[in-house]
């Protein structure tokens, strides 16, 4: 189930990370793209491997750095909209999808990992 779901889990970060670089070319705000790219961002790289960089050790019941830069991540997007249009919804909603799966993924796989260390 916790490898089942980190590869879900990557798919759809990759997805959002590949969408929102392919959306450069077209109108739409850096702000709602850098958004949606950062949200989906941090989690790829912290359940690829590189976790350093998010000061949590293999203990902590929550990797609470990742999720504020992925929260701060959707509120960029959701600024985006505010400021720039309706029309930009979508980023909104990328970046909510990255947030959610990294807080299923948390729940999930990471604390399913501390439980059978104890």
């Amino acid at each position: 189930m916790s490898r089942a779901l980190s590869v879900l889990g990557a798919a759809i970060w990759l997805g959002v990370v590949v969408w929102s670089v392919l959306s450069l070319q077209s109108d739409a705000p850096r702000m709602a793209l850098i958004g949606a790219g950062l949200a989906a961002m941090a989690p790829l790289i912290f359940v690829a491997g590189l976790r350093r960089w998010a000061l949590v050790s293999a203990t902590d019941p929550h990797p609470v750095m990742v999720s504020v830069i992925s929260g701060f991540g959707v509120v960029l997007a959701m600024i985006a909209v505010n400021r720039y249009g309706e029309q930009f919804e979508t980023h909104v909603w990328a970046a909510g999808l990255a947030l959610a799966m990294w807080l299923i993924w948390v729940r999930w796989s990471w604390r399913a990992r501390l439980d059978e260390r104890r």
